[in-house]
Order: structure tokens, then sequence, then C-alpha cells
């Protein structure tokens, strides 16, 4: 068995912290969690800073607030990194040393067999296009990222190491698994062995 099968194993049995995180959520801390979320057309993007050991991540569900500020920024791309932004900033991290992934935006038709109207209302395509670049306009640099397709994700994000496990709905079982939540079914993923992990090994 692969070792980083072994390793998110030993992560899901260990007593450490796990946090769901939901549609419109934002996360910050330097407390060793695992992090989880599911993904469609929606977006996630993970920050680690591995000398100070703070971690980000939110959960988007469309592009561009407009004038829906306020209360739910983490709802919207550009308004979820502009508060990770500030939240590194607050504890002085450059940008450019936080190891950044980012995941989701699934689009529900083929590519090929979208029609134009289709094409207009591909959200996930929207919300891709402004993580990247807003990502870009604070310096951020993205270092690993698995977007787009046409199936849903669930998503494991490792705090201690800023690894991140991904496995994709390839089937209805696999969404009623992780619809389900049961406690072990972050197990029963894992053991499906079609994980796969996104880690920084370069600059």
């Amino acid at each position: 068995m692969p070792d980083f099968f072994l390793s998110i194993d030993a992560i899901l049995q260990s007593p450490v912290k796990k946090f769901e995180l939901g549609i419109g959520e934002c996360f910050f801390t330097n407390v060793p969690m695992l992090i989880r979320t599911v993904l469609g057309s929606c977006v996630c993007a993970t920050f680690y800073h591995a000398p100070s050991h703070f971690v980000g991540a939110f959960h988007a569900v469309m592009p561009e607030a407009g004038i829906n500020t306020g209360t739910q920024s983490c709802k919207y791309v550009d308004t979820a990194i502009a508060s990770m932004a500030g939240r590194f900033e607050e504890q002085a991290i450059p940008f450019d040393e936080i190891i950044v992934k980012l995941f989701g935006g699934t689009n529900k038709f083929s590519e090929t067999d979208q029609t134009s109207v289709q094409k207009l209302l591909d959200v996930g395509m929207k919300n891709v296009t402004s993580a990247k670049a807003h990502l870009k306009s604070y310096g951020f640099r993205l270092r690993a990222q698995d977007v787009r397709g046409d199936v849903g994700r669930t998503l494991y994000f490792h705090t201690s190491t800023g690894d991140v496990w991904v496995k994709k709905h390839k089937s209805t079982h696999s969404k009623l698994l992780v619809a389900s939540g049961e406690e072990d079914t972050f197990h029963r993923l894992h053991m499906a062995k079609d994980l796969c992990r996104y880690v920084h090994t370069g600059s």
C-alpha cells in the first residue's frame, strides 16, 4: 500500500480534531486538525505556512460578491481570498511563503456537450477563474490544483503538514458515502484506494 494511504489512515485513526468546513465558511488556525469539505461547482483553496503552522481554507459558492458584502464574505471567492489575506497579514506572514492549493469548480455538463447558455451558467469555471485571478492579485502562489471536470470531490486537509487528499465522486455509491455523515466514512473512503494526495514538492 502506498505511503500516503498509510499516513492518511494514521491521521484518521488518531485523536486529531476533525472539522467539517461548510459552504460559505472560512477557517484559520494554527492547531493540528483534519479539515473535510465536499465540493461541486464550489471551490476550496487551502493555505499553509510551514514556519508558523498557520493555515487557512475557504469553501466559496460564487465568484464575486458584488454588492453582497458583509457577514457572508466567505461565500464569495473574491471576498474569501481577501479574508484569508487579512488573517495572514495580521500574523505578519509574507504571502509568497504560503503554500496555496485550489480545488473544485466542477461542471455538471460535459465540456464537449455544453451549449452556449450552459457555458454562460458554468459557475464552476467562473469560480476557478476568479480564484486564480484574485490569488495572483494578492501575491499568493498557486502550488497545486485539481479543478474542473464533471464529478464532485471530497477534500481532506491536514493542517499539520499542509497535505491535501482528494476523493473524486465516480459513482452514486461514493456520493452517498460522502453524504452519510457516518463516523467511519473517512476510513471507508480511504480504503477505496482512489484518493489523490496533493503535496508541495518544490518552489
